[in-house]
Formats: C-alpha cells, structure tokens, sequence
C-alpha cells in the first residue's frame, strides 16, 4: 500500500536521527526535495531557525505555538491558498 504524502511536519529531537539529519535527508533524496517540512519544536533560539530554514525547512514553529498559523502556514504550501479544508480541521 502507497500513502501519499503532502507535507511533513516534523521535531527537532528525535531518537535516532534528529530533525536536521531527517531534513537533510528529505531534501537529498530527489523523489522528496519539494515535500515541504515545517519545523515544530521546543527549541526557540535563532540558531536552530536558521538551520532549519537553511536546510530546506519552509517554516519553523516554536512551542508553545498558534495552532491557526501553523494550519495557515501548511494550508498555504500545500493547497496554495491559506483557506483550511473543513477535512483537515474535523
């Protein structure tokens, strides 16, 4: 069974392989690099923005975060609008 996949929205800590070696990864394997990955972490300082964002990530997200925004922001990369499926907020 294939799932498609349209956005990724992915921790900075995880076991195993971090979310920057998750992202590198994605963005490495050319079946992938346009799958846009949104960061959702605990981490809040510049730093890790902007590895992300160098990284490919297309937003990153500190927590505790606006659920609306991050729906907003995911909207936008995925259906081009910001306007949310009644689907995906039920």
């Amino acid at each position: 069974m294939r799932i498609a996949v349209n956005a990724v929205i992915c921790d900075i800590e995880m076991p195993r392989l971090d979310g920057y070696g998750f992202l590198a990864k994605v963005k490495a394997n050319p079946a992938f690099e346009h799958l846009p990955v949104m960061m959702l972490t605990s981490r809040t300082s510049a730093k890790h923005r902007q590895l992300a964002l160098s990284l490919g990530a297309i937003a990153y997200f500190s927590k505790p975060y606006n659920e609306q925004t991050l729906l907003s922001n995911l909207a936008q990369h995925v259906y081009g609008n910001s306007s949310i499926p009644a689907s995906v907020t039920h």
